[in-house]
């Protein structure tokens, strides 16, 4: 037996989470023996066949082959013996994952999931300004947390891509505040076409200590305004994403390193480079 997933309450209800989300089709799936040293995650490496695959591609595999064969616990996932046979996603499953996808697939996917909450909140046909501000207060309840953590973790994606993209010109400013205490952060606002006097894409802000460390970034997603005034969503520097209600932030997940730390990462390098 090889033991390869923590089991503390953080990692279980990580695990639900994702589980629960992870596509699967059962279709053309590949019988596979288990052999002496494997566990699920080398398995999920091997079945994947890329050389430099990374941590996020082989975690998505790992979960498909999961809930392929049913271990929907982290016991369950843990508990794989010499000889067991399971069975393998078939290749016409095996997608690009995010840390795959180039910048334009990542803005792509961050308006696909966009649309999703436009058919929730904005009205069908014509309809005054004052018609679509009370449809969309009315309907913002509708909006299950399951999208929001999906919007919120497009926007991620979207802004790690956006922000490694050379061909980018971002209109940054630094901001300060001095009440209750003095508080520096950096806003990053994205045009479209790279226009300066363009529609804005989206906003994002990153949030420092008093170290010059980044705490946090608020951002919106391309495609939605949820929040007329105000970020959307809030990811902090332990990869807690964080929906902002108005009145106080509600947690939606906390993402594993290899989603978020890249985007920490350069955040930090953008503070550094207009603000030190």
């Amino acid at each position: 037996m090889c033991n390869s997933v923590s089991s503390s309450n953080e990692s279980q209800a990580y695990f639900a989470s994702r589980y629960a989300s992870t596509p699967i089709n059962s279709e053309n799936k590949i019988e596979h023996k288990i052999k002496k040293g494997e566990n699920l995650w080398t398995i999920a490496k091997d079945h994947l066949g890329k050389k430099n695959a990374s941590n996020a591609e082989i975690s998505d595999m790992m979960y498909k082959i999961a809930k392929l064969n049913n271990k929907d616990s982290i016991e369950e996932i843990n508990t794989v013996y010499v000889n067991d046979i399971i069975y393998l996603p078939g290749a016409q499953q095996q997608k690009k994952t995010s840390a795959a996808q180039t910048p334009q697939q990542a803005a792509e996917h961050a308006r696909e999931v966009s649309q999703k909450i436009n058919d929730i909140i904005v009205p069908q046909g014509s309809a005054t300004y004052n018609q679509k501000a009370l449809y969309k207060l009315d309907n913002l309840k509708n909006i299950p947390q399951s999208l929001y953590k999906e919007h919120a973790e497009a926007g991620v994606g979207y802004w790690d891509k956006a922000l490694g993209d050379k061909d980018n010109k971002f209109i940054i400013s630094k901001s300060t505040s001095y009440s209750p205490v003095i508080y520096t952060g950096l806003s990053v606002l994205k045009k479209e076409n790279n226009n300066p006097y363009g529609k804005t894409e989206a906003h994002m802000y990153i949030s420092v200590d008093k170290q010059g460390k980044v705490k946090d970034i608020s951002f919106e997603v391309p495609g939605v305004n949820i929040n007329e005034i105000g970020f959307d969503y809030k990811l902090d520097s332990n990869g807690n994403v964080y929906r902002h209600t108005g009145f106080r932030d509600e947690k939606l997940a906390t993402l594993p390193p290899e989603q978020y730390g890249n985007l920490i990462q350069q955040a930090q390098q953008y503070f550094d480079d207009n603000v030190k």
